[in-house]
This record gives structure tokens, C-alpha cells and sequence, in this order.
């Protein structure tokens, strides 16, 4: 609801209100971003979201489960299909950003990006989250109420400030990232050593060359630990000062662009996050700083209005009625306010309920199904764990050795003769953030069923751009790990997978026997393993439900049971030989596993090494993998 003049001074105005221009700058930047998303999303908008990239749509229906029938971008892999689903969203955006019609567009909008962020969960990161929640509040608020088209075409006054519970509620939404980031990090590298910014420095795939400078300063380091949490855990406590609102909050606003816009993103790979986070504390932007600003340049701000009062005389709708957008989504009227009102405070409350959620381990209290189901259909699920507890300590770089038809080895991934060094730049040898991102779980356990998928992409991409004898027998992934806890040690050669390019699945004539027998044969380029890749034997069921070890931390000398990285019948205990290690896992938990190095084939070939094995997908999903077909057909059907 629009605020009057007469109750601007007031001490509930001050905190929960938001100044009108605030929001259409929030607005603006907001649609920027989203469109700036969408061209960055397009480099590879084949290989993420069709069938003929990393994940299939049947591949993604299993993964969504039922709430794939509401993620439109699931509904076809095609091409021309996902490629005119961008093409709206970016339409959507537009009307956003020129403020025409803006609930609509931003509803529309929202909806679109929840979408296309859910057709990929491989790919989603902090920024994208954020990015989807703050357009699902910006619903409920009355962003064109200035400096937009419907505002050219209102009869009536233009708010100074909004009040309302969906004001409050999106401002406290970002103050809840902050403080619930700093819970999860409770950890010693932040709290006590403070090494967690020298930690997240080191990882060469994340890290720019700036980034890389500051680590010869490990006391300034330190010192910007202790700031950044710091900042997290007051700076949002501050932006609610009754005392001086104004000023304290344009500092507050302004420390957290900076620490984004000039701190984090020249030295991280974070892709838009950084602006994401900027874009968003707008919303503080106070009164204070805009009365003055329209003092002293009042023509530029009468330059913005005459822009949209030309804007409106060209969109359908004229310049007659008032603006749609300053009308509750409801319908107008007070009825339609209080009903908004009650869905933003049941919102927030259910938004409050399930950060605190992500602070237990057993949150099965908390997340009711009723909780479940309101974050689902609204996507406000979050969980705010940002290099937390602590940064990662494990980094390295991938080595893809593959084999032609007439028997040459390259590397399929980053092109040319295989090279087991270490690239002078890591992050390049990803690709670009969302590349980065996407290899970086494939390393991880809980995406091991994509691997397959990742395969057979490479094949299909290699094999399309070559033809005749250089067309793509084999490959490997390696990933070369380094660890941050031994930086002497020489980097270990982790095998992840061997995918056989014959017949380059998935093909809807071929029968899940046929794949499972192509995928089973031993590959020439690494000897001395086994023949089967995790996951992928006869019986998957049976393999998955056996590999599934309570996680808990061990007592000293117990073993974590492990598993070759390539299937053996399946044994959860540990072998006898081998050198033991005790390392720190993602959650930074001590565990003791066994290393099982195969010995290296001439001396030019990479060793493996027994993994721990926890936190496996379902077996529904990895037997879909192997029973494709089923899932294709349907998908298709």
C-alpha cells in the first residue's frame, strides 16, 4: 500500500516502508539482471537444457519428480522449444524493466526464471537463488509505482513510500541470507584461525589472478575473515537503526555494494552473484538520500519521467486508466490488500521457519508437509551455506583423455594433445561460471548418476564436429585433486568415469542391455582396473541399497567403508593394503578412508583411488539411467 506524506516521519514507516523510487530502481536492475542471465545461459543453451545436452528431459523429469509438471521447460527438449522459452522470459523482463504492466510481467517473469533454474538443478548456485526469491516478493510490492510506464499512464498521485507486510518481508528476507550464512559458518576457520578467505583463495577454479595476489598478504587475509562475518552478522542488525534511518542505512547499503561489487567479485568466480546481492539491498535505499538527490538534480529526474510518458503513448493501453501496477494483484480495494497481506505473513513466517530448518540436522519437525508444499509452489526454498561451514578444501583440474578411431589420444575436453599438468589458468580450462559450477558437482558423490549423461554429451559434441577416423572411440575423466591441507603434496589423479562413445546414446531403438553391455567393456586407455563404472552394473538396486553407510563421525581406527571408483562386486569392507589418510570431507568432518593407488601403466598414466562412499542418489533415480529408454519414450511420448 502507498504511504501519505503526512506519515512518512513515522518510526514503523521508517523501518518497514520502502521509498517508491528505491524500488524502481530495484526494479530496473532486477529485470537487468535477469536479462543479463538469459544471453550468459544462451552460450550453451543446447548443451544444459535439450536432450542433446548434459541432462535429457527424461533425465530431468526423474530428477524433479512430480514437481516436474510445473517447470514448463521440462515439457520439451527441443531446441526451437527451450530457445522460445528464453525468448519470453527475456520479453517478461523487458516489460519489467520499462515498468509496463509490471505485476504481470514480474509474476511472469518469476515463473519463468523458477523454471529454467529448476530444468538444470546442476547449475544453480547462491546468486540464482536469491535471484528467484527476491523476484517472488517483488510480486507483492509496488515496484512501477515510479519511473515506469504505468506510472505515465495513472490519473492518480505518485506514492513517495509503500507500506505493507511484503515491504517488510522483502527486506527481511535479505537480512535473513546474511544471518543464517554466518550460523552455518560457524566453524574455527572463520571464528577462530580466520583462514577461511586465505582457504577460499586457494581454490585455483574459483579463484581470479587478483584473488590470487592477495594470498601472499595472509594477515590482511585474516583480517578480511574477521570483516566478512562481521559485516554479515551486524550490518543487517544496523539497517534497522530507529536512530539516524536514513543516514545509517545509505552506509550500510553502500559498505555491502562495495564489499560485493569490489571486494568479491574482482577476486572470486562467482559469476552474478555479487550483482544479484548489490541489485538487492536497493530496497534500503532511504528517503533520506533521494530528496536530496532530486534537490540538486531535479531535471534528470524529470528527464526519466518524460522518457516513460513517451514510452506509454506507444504500448497498447495508451495513456488513459490508472496504472495496473499500482493495484494490489488481487484486484484492488481493501479486501485485495488484506488478503496480500495475509499471504506475504504466512509466507514469511514460513520462510523464517525453514532457514531455521537448515540449522538442524533432523529438521523433520520443522518442514512440514503443508511447509513443503507453500516453498515448493512459491520456490522460496533456500538454504544460505555459502562456503560454509568452511570453504572447500579440495581443488584440482580435469584431464580428459580420450581415443579416436585410428588411435589418437586428445584431450575431449579441452582440446589438443593430453596434458596431465596443471593449466596456467584452472578456471579457463572449466569454461565459463555455469561450466565451472557444473563440473565442479560432477566430482561430487551426490551427482555421480550424472556422469553417464556428461558422457555421452562429449561423445555426441566430439563426434559431431569430426568425422571419418578422427571420430571419438573412449574417454576418461580424471580429475586432479589437490587438497588445501597438503599443499606440498603432489596433486592425486581421481578416475570418475569411462564413457564408450559406440552408437552415442541416448538412442530410442536401442535397449538398456546393449547399453549396459557397451558401457561394460574394459577400456585400452587406463589398465589395471576394474570394468565397471560406479553404478552402472546389472543390478543397480542392489549396488546402491548396499552403498548407502550411515554418515556419522568414526572413533580412531575406524574405517569408512569405501568403493572403488570402478565397480568391483560389492564389498563395504575396506581392503588390507594400502596407505591410510585422514582428510576433512565437504562437511568438515575427519574421516579415515583407505587409498588404493593403481599402479601408474609406463609411468605416463594417472593412479585412481578408493573414495568414501555416502550420500548417494536414490535407486529410483540411478536405475533410470540404466532403464532409459522407458523414461526417453515417455518423455517423448
Amino acid at each position: 500500500m502507498a504511504v501519505e506524506p503526512s506519515r512518512r516521519d513515522s518510526l514503523l514507516d521508517r523501518l518497514a516502508g520502502i521509498d517508491t523510487r528505491s524500488l524502481a530502481l530495484f526494479r530496473v536492475s532486477l529485470a537487468l539482471l535477469v536479462l543479463v542471465d538469459l544471453a550468459l545461459r544462451s552460450r550453451e543453451l543446447v548443451a544444459f537444457y535439450t536432450d542433446a545436452g548434459v541432462l535429457p528431459t527424461w533425465a530431468a523429469v526423474q530428477w524433479l519428480g512430480a514437481q516436474s509438471r510445473f517447470v514448463v521447460h521440462t515439457w520439451s527438449g527441443a531446441t526451437w522449444y527451450q530457445a522460445l522459452l528464453f525468448a519470453l522470459t527475456a520479453v517478461a523482463a523487458l516489460a519489467m524493466l520499462v515498468g509496463y504492466r509490471t505485476r504481470w510481467a514480474t509474476a511472469v517473469t518469476w515463473f519463468l526464471v523458477a523454471s529454467l533454474q529448476a530444468r538444470n538443478p546442476t547449475l544453480a548456485n547462491g546468486g540464482d537463488n536469491l535471484l528467484r526469491i527476491m523476484l517472488f516478493w517483488a510480486i507483492l510490492v509496488p515496484l512501477g509505482a515510479r519511473w515506469s510506464v504505468d506510472r505515465a499512464r495513472s490519473a492518480r498521485p505518485a506514492p513517495t513510500r509503500a507500506l505493507s507486510v511484503a515491504t517488510f518481508a522483502i527486506q527481511l528476507q535479505l537480512c535473513l541470507m546474511y544471518w543464517f550464512t554466518a550460523a552455518l559458518k560457524w566453524h574455527p576457520t572463520w571464528f577462530e584461525t580466520f583462514t577461511a578467505t586465505e582457504i577460499a583463495l586457494s581454490v585455483d577454479h574459483l579463484t581470479t589472478s587478483l584473488g590470487r595476489l592477495l594470498l601472499d598478504f595472509p594477515d590482511l587475509l585474516r583480517a578480511l575473515t574477521a570483516f566478512t562475518v562481521g559485516l554479515e552478522i551486524v550490518g543487517p542488525i544496523l539497517v534497522w537503526s530507529p536512530v539516524a534511518t536514513g543516514p545509517v542505512r545509505f552506509l550500510v547499503v553502500l559498505t555491502f555494494v562495495l564489499f560485493h561489487l569490489a571486494g568479491l567479485a574482482p577476486t572470486l568466480y562467482l559469476g552474478l552473484f555479487p550483482w544479484i546481492c548489490a541489485a538487492a539491498w536497493l530496497v534500503f535505499l532511504p528517503s533520506w538520500m533521494w530528496d536530496r538527490l532530486e534537490r540538486d538534480r531535479a531535471a534528470g529526474f524529470a528527464r526519466v519521467g518524460g522518457w516513460c510518458e513517451r514510452l506509454a503513448g506507444w504500448l497498447p493501453g495508451g495513456r488513459a486508466g490508472p496504472g495496473a501496477a499500482l493495484d494490489p494483484p488481487t484486484g484492488g480495494g481493501r479486501l485485495g490488500r488484506r488478503i496480500e497481506s495475509a499471504v506475504a505473513a504466512v509466507l514469511l513466517v514460513f520462510v523464517v521457519v525453514w532457514n531455521l530448518a537448515t540449522l538442524e540436522r533432523s529438521s523433520d519437525t520443522l518442514l512440514t508437509p503443508t511447509l513443503r508444499a507453500a516453498v515448493r509452489v512459491t520456490g522460496l526454498g533456500q538454504r544460505w551455506a555459502m562456503f560454509a561451514p568452511h570453504p572447500p578444501l579440495d581443488d584440482g583440474w580435469y584431464v580428459m583423455p580420450g581415443r579416436t578411431e585410428k588411435g589418437r589420444e586428445v584431450d575431449v575436453w579441452r582440446g589438443g594433445p593430453v596434458s596431465w599438468a596443471k593449466p596456467a589458468d584452472v578456471a579457463a580450462s572449466y569454461g565459463h561460471k555455469r561450466w565451472n559450477k557444473y563440473l565442479d558437482n560432477l566430482s561430487r558423490e551426490r551427482y555421480l548418476y550424472h556422469r553417464p549423461l556428461f558422457g555421452e554429451y562429449v561423445c555426441r559434441r566430439w563426434n559431431r564436429a569430426h568425422a571419418g577416423q578422427d571420430r571419438l572411440l573412449e574417454f576418461q575423466m580424471v580429475l586432479m585433486l589437490e587438497r588445501y591441507d597438503t599443499p606440498h603434496a603432489a596433486p592425486q589423479p581421481t578416475f570418475l568415469w569411462a564413457q564408450r562413445c559406440e552408437g552415442n546414446a541416448p538412442e530410442p531403438t536401442s535397449t538398456p542391455e546393449s547399453r549396459r553391455e557397451s558401457r561394460a567393456r574394459p577400456s585400452a586407455l587406463l589398465e589395471g582396473v576394474d570394468e565397471h563404472p560406479v553404478g552402472l552394473s546389472d543390478d543397480p538396486r542392489r549396488d546402491v541399497q548396499g552403498l548407502r553407510p550411515e554418515r556419522q563421525r568414526r572413533r580412531d581406527g575406524d574405517v569408512l567403508p569405501t568403493l572403488d571408483m570402478r565397480l568391483q562386486p560389492v564389498d563395504l569392507e575396506p581392503p588390507e593394503t594400502g596407505p591410510r589418510e585422514h582428510r576433512l570431507d565437504r562437511s568438515g568432518i575427519e574421516e579415515e578412508v583407505v587409498v588404493d593407488v593403481v599402479e601408474e601403466r609406463q609411468g605416463a598414466r594417472p593412479a585412481t583411488a578408493r573414495q568414501p562412499v555416502h550420500d548417494l542418489p536414490d535407486p529410483v533415480y540411478e536405475a533410470a539411467l540404466v532403464d532409459r529408454d522407458v523414461h526417453y519414450g515417455a518423455a517423448r511420448g
